[in-house]
């Protein structure tokens, strides 16, 4: 069992860009076509809570549809959906391809829009955890994101091989966010409670409200 910091975390308001949720727009003749969805859904599992958000986001929109999970690398996920599929990509696969040429033939939603949207929350996409019999003070924390936030220049300079200089320092100082609030703690909550709803343990092979398969 873990205990987790109760004060920094990494969280987004409204939209997060490195989670998003794919939806092919056209056939394989290249037609423009809208499907409903199958309920297949192609996930990288990267991020358990991310595919966990996604099952809650989905079954919340498309309560009469059945989640059948497909495990499968991220790089292949944009080619195996057909019309009506679903497929998630978490960070750097997202980011890569929502900038690619190929993303046009593609509805992209964000999913902490998506939970906004639902919730009027921001959320949660990662909190620091520590073994319940070696607690960790919160000011550890908080002093490891005063450093890196001093640091700033040289983490975005890091990630400029994916993102340009200005998107990527956009992404890390205004899109996150990093110090828990009220907000932040009542979408953990709301979280919580949905995922005891819907049977959810966060574990993309092993849920227990939906079918897993790996690809």
């Amino acid at each position: 069992r873990f205990g987790f910091c109760q004060s920094v975390g990494v969280c987004a308001h409204h939209q997060v860009d490195s989670i998003v949720y794919l939806q092919r727009r056209v056939n394989d003749q290249g037609v423009e076509s809208k499907s409903m969805p199958t309920g297949r859904l192609f996930v990288d599992s990267g991020s358990r809570s991310s595919v966990a958000l996604l099952q809650i986001l989905f079954q919340r929109s498309y309560p009469d549809i059945p989640i059948k999970l497909i495990v499968c690398p991220p790089e292949r996920i944009p080619r195996q959906l057909q019309p009506g599929d679903g497929g998630l990509l978490i960070g750097d696969s997202a980011l890569e391809f929502t900038r690619s040429t190929s993303a046009r033939d593609y509805q992209i939603t964000d999913l902490a829009t998506w939970w906004h949207k639902l919730e009027g929350l921001p959320f949660v996409f990662a909190l620091w955890a520590y073994p319940l019999n070696t607690p960790i003070a919160d000011e550890f924390f908080e002093q490891s994101l005063a450093v890196g936030q001093s640091n700033m220049d040289h983490i975005v300079a890091d990630a400029g091989a994916l993102l340009s200089l200005t998107e990527a320092r956009r992404y890390l100082t205004a899109t996150l966010h990093y110090k828990l609030t009220e907000e932040d703690r009542r979408s953990l909550v709301r979280f919580e409670e949905l995922l005891t709803r819907y049977h959810l343990s966060g574990d993309a092979d092993s849920q227990s409200g939906a079918r897993s398969t790996q690809y």
